[in-house]
């Protein structure tokens, strides 16, 4: 199939029909900038029209623009030359993507146009909406869009938003299209970069250096010496400084370093073997170091540039900041670490309840009933350390799942008094079984097993430490039932082997007080 269609704008006035073209913009006055011409020449053409839009220009602002722009754009809308939706409702966002399905329907609007007498398809449609999760799903998309338009009378354009765009998603993009444009006067033909060498470092014109300047990532070109002869504004943010052009050799940056600290002299970086061996290296990842000793993760993409006779005559990084990346890597690493961790406490503390168990239980029927309860508690705990996605728990949100079914707000038969603190996993796991132990005790023997029984707990902060005051009133409690169970042996024995807690327990002659000091 062959056949053009006019732009709308100056950089490139005609488009091939089958044309895939990516748009970088910042706001919306670059949608509007470049839409409307485009748009308003396609409807003139006698095509039918789709624009999907998005924030910064949305539906609206796009309807009064071409409302504008085109004189009878109403009537046009009204017969249906031109559909204006917001791209939440066309490609259900936050829903999984079916990019087959969204593919199919764009073929089969072709085919409708061509059938009602239209010259073929035009199409924008905003991408800022795409979420991080569905990035994968949608350049799949995007690769089918670029397939199914050879040989067909379409033409769709893409738009990502620059700010919210990540580095290596630039190489995605890049590579699913067949023009990138920035705004209305900058333009590069990626098609015709695929079938012919690159243009070489002394040969970047004005316009290529414009449009290298729109492209979300960090780019430089050396000369064959490795000296460089061009770098973008995102190169200089992210090595820091502004190198001197044909002065620095190899890489703008200060500094280089792998992950483990080990310095990467210039002459032995990536940029460096590829002029050397006149061969692409890809993906290499390594640390770039500002002048301020900042340190930035990166992946680098250097690629040599031949001449017309095949002679190096230079070459070209993408430099990719991984930041968010290796962020991402490193959680994962630290919450595995964590589970791990937390696994391997809960197991030990469950062998220990197991086993003081058995100690301390006549029947069979005992064992079950203690053990359970025991279980269930420390279950409780873990699930408010879980449910905060975090690894801590609330000493109130503790006490709460103990006390709760006693607690009653017209006689106040428990009161809970302390401000809010936060336990670390570590603290929050033990305390949570000691104050189990010392409820469960109250409610057999003490002042929870009683109508008159009274009971009040108090905490707060004595210095660096956590102190909980538990005490009983209204109902005596035999000592030696105290003294002899594995709650007793938890607050006497296990908490300040593993916490070096302070423990103090008092028999008075109405109930029993206690005292816990934790070191914060």
């Amino acid at each position: 199939m062959q056949g053009h269609s006019p732009s709308g704008f100056e950089a490139i006035p005609t488009l091939q029909w089958g044309s895939h073209v990516s748009q970088f913009f910042e706001t919306g006055d670059d949608l509007q900038d470049l839409l409307v011409p485009y748009f308003k020449a396609g409807l003139e053409n006698g095509e039918s029209c789709l624009w999907v839009t998005g924030a910064p220009f949305g539906a609206n602002q796009a309807r009064s623009a071409l409302r504008n722009a085109v004189g009878d754009f109403d009537i046009r809308e009204k017969r249906g030359q031109i559909e204006i939706r917001d791209a939440h409702e066309w490609y259900e966002a936050g829903a999984q993507l079916k990019p087959h399905e969204i593919v199919t329907g764009l073929v089969q609007r072709t085919e409708d146009a061509l059938f009602n007498g239209y010259q073929g398809l035009r199409t924008h449609g905003n991408c800022s909406w795409v979420e991080p999760g569905q990035w994968e799903d949608f350049q799949l998309y995007e690769t089918l869009v670029q397939k199914a338009m050879r040989g067909r009378r379409m033409i769709c354009m893409c738009g990502y938003c620059r700010g919210e765009m990540r580095g290596d998603q630039t190489l995605d993009i890049l590579d699913r299209h067949d023009f990138v444009i920035s705004r209305p006067g900058r333009a590069l033909s990626l098609r015709e970069a695929r079938s012919a060498p690159l243009p070489t470092a002394a040969g970047l014109d004005k316009g290529m250096a414009g449009l290298l300047e729109a492209i979300p990532a960090a780019l430089y070109t050396t000369d064959a010496e490795g000296y460089l002869t061009y770098y973008n504004q995102a190169a200089a943010r992210l090595w820091g400084y502004s190198p001197e052009i044909g002065k620095q050799q190899w890489c703008g940056c200060f500094r280089i370093f792998l992950f483990d600290g080990t310095p990467v002299p210039h002459d032995q970086c990536p940029m460096a073997l590829v002029l050397k061996t006149g061969k692409a290296i890809h993906g290499v990842e390594a640390e770039a170091e500002r002048p301020d000793g900042t340190r930035v993760p990166c992946a680098v993409y250097p690629t040599p540039l031949f001449d017309d006779e095949g002679n190096l005559a230079g070459a070209i990084n993408l430099i990719i900041d991984i930041t968010e990346r290796k962020a991402i890597e490193d959680r994962t690493l630290t919450m595995a670490r964590e589970m791990h961790h937390r696994v391997n406490n809960t197991l030990m503390t469950v062998q220990a309840v197991v086993r003081a168990t058995m100690r301390h239980a006549t029947t069979m029927e005992e064992f079950k009933r203690s053990l359970s309860a025991r279980i269930e508690a420390l279950s409780q705990t873990h699930a408010l350390l879980t449910d905060r996605a975090q690894p801590s728990a609330s000493l109130r949100h503790l006490l709460g799942n103990e006390l709760g079914m006693y607690m009653d707000d017209e006689d106040a038969r428990v009161v809970l008094s302390g401000p809010d603190i936060m336990l670390p996993e570590r603290v929050a796991v033990p305390v949570g079984m000691a104050l189990h132990e010392l409820a469960t005790n109250a409610a057999k023997y003490g002042a929870l097993s009683a109508p008159n029984g009274a009971l009040s707990v108090q905490w707060g902060r004595v210095g660096q430490a956590i102190e909980i005051r538990w005490r009983e009133r209204n109902v005596p409690i035999a000592r030696e039932i105290i003294r002899t169970g594995f709650g007793t042996r938890l607050l006497t024995e296990i908490l300040p082997r593993q916490l070096d807690a302070q423990i103090e327990l008092r028999f008075e002659s109405d109930g029993l007080a206690a005292r816990l000091v934790i070191p914060g």
